[in-house]
């Protein structure tokens, strides 16, 4: 562990919950830990990680530099779906528990996956949004998430070759800059087969553009290249279409989720009661399992699994990253944010000037009363439509 991890942020909306989530998986893993040590060392290990303002940081106390390796962490239990069954492999049974599969086992399978990060209901549900996110063209693998933000500054080195690049996709001016929270590491495959210089991006439409043209630079030098290199510049070009639509579907994650919540709701519930009306034996304890699954799992526009097992689900598709989705919602909702602050002071007849976002527009009774807003705008647009369609057939 190195630097510092951001952890701000306890609202209860699909971009802010995820930061709880896991700092409190953090401090029960420091409590976990010191209950194994004697109690000096403890003490000094307790010291080591520091919480202030939402922002985790790592302190060694003046001492000598730290190497963490990490392992593969075992799983406790296991979910996989097998022509058409699902079968559990738990710890509190010595017999596997099989169950037909249908669409409430895989709202659960779905929430299993993310371990205890909480998932949007609009995420679990067979629908265009998911399809969107299944179909995601594989751009994202040749780029690392690095978790901190870097200010590239025009005309100058920083950044390097590419991020440069980036800067005249932008058309900044000298001293203009953007902020890159991704970053080409040196094993991946744009710098070991394409030859980018590695260094930080944005997946932003102009950042995948001037990630391009470096593909295309080194392309035309190279020549004759390979089809790995091929299927990159094939992929990356995938990715910039799909990129442009990547805020729209930001913005339905929202709205897909309050529709999608009574329907995982009442399918957990329907499960949990096939459960219990299963022949119940000390080799097959299916109550067992409905009550572990009524103890940690929570619906809502947010579900979560918040026990202490680690599953494996197999047989299904994976979804997105649930902390990388997360990222990028905030993200989209303070672009947002700022394109609202500068629409009110283009109308209020001020010179455009650099505004911070409305803090509130974090708060998740804001956000949700934006979307309900937006829901019936939509639906007297619909009842317009009918009623100009009823007139006409007059």
């Amino acid at each position: 562990m190195a630097g510092e991890a951001t952890l701000s942020g306890s609202g209860k909306s699909c971009a802010d919950s995820y930061s709880e989530a896991v700092r409190k998986r953090i401090e029960r893993w420091i409590k976990l830990l010191t209950r194994q040590m004697p109690p000096r060392m403890a003490e000094t290990f307790s010291r080591l990680f520091v919480l202030e303002n939402g922002r985790y940081t790592f302190n060694d106390l003046g001492q000598s530099g730290w190497m963490t390796e990490l392992g593969e962490i075992p799983f406790d239990a296991t979910m996989t779906l097998d022509r058409g069954r699902w079968v559990f492999d738990i710890p509190f049974s010595s017999h596997e528990l099989v169950l037909t599969a249908d669409k409430n086992l895989k709202y659960l399978a779905r929430i299993l996956m993310c371990g205890n990060i909480p998932v949007p209901s609009g995420l679990l549900v067979d629908g265009l949004l998911l399809s969107e996110f299944e179909n995601r063209p594989p751009y994202r693998e040749y780029f690392r998430r690095t978790f901190r933000k870097y200010t590239i500054h025009a005309g100058t080195t920083e950044g390097g070759e590419t991020a440069q690049a980036i800067c005249r996709e932008m058309h900044l001016k000298d001293g203009m800059c953007f902020t890159a929270s991704d970053e080409i590491a040196i094993d991946s495959p744009l710098h070991l087969i394409c030859a980018v210089p590695s260094g930080p991006v944005t997946l932003l439409p102009n950042g995948i553009r001037g990630v391009l043209a470096m593909v295309s630079k080194q392309h035309f030098q190279i020549g004759t290249v390979s089809p790995q290199f091929l299927e990159i510049e094939k992929h990356l070009k995938a990715g910039l279409i799909w990129v442009a639509r990547y805020p729209s579907l930001l913005g339905q994650i929202e709205v897909a989720s309050e529709q999608s919540r009574p329907a995982v709701s009442i399918a957990l519930h329907r499960l949990r009661e096939r459960l219990m009306d299963m022949p119940q034996h000390w080799t097959s304890p299916y109550g067992e399992l409905a009550r572990h699954l009524k103890k940690f799992v929570r619906t809502g526009k947010l579900c979560r699994y918040t026990g202490t097992l680690r599953w494996k689900v197999e047989g299904l598709d994976p979804l997105p990253e649930p902390v990388e989705l997360a990222l990028d919602h905030m993200a989209f909702k303070r672009r947002a944010a700022y394109r609202q602050r500068r629409r009110e002071r283009k109308l209020a007849g001020l010179a455009p000037s650099y505004v911070k976002p409305k803090p509130e527009i974090s708060k998740s009774d804001k956000w949700n009363a934006s979307i309900r807003a937006e829901l019936a705008k939509m639906q007297a647009q619909q009842n317009a439509f009918a009623t100009s369609a009823g007139v006409n057939s007059l």
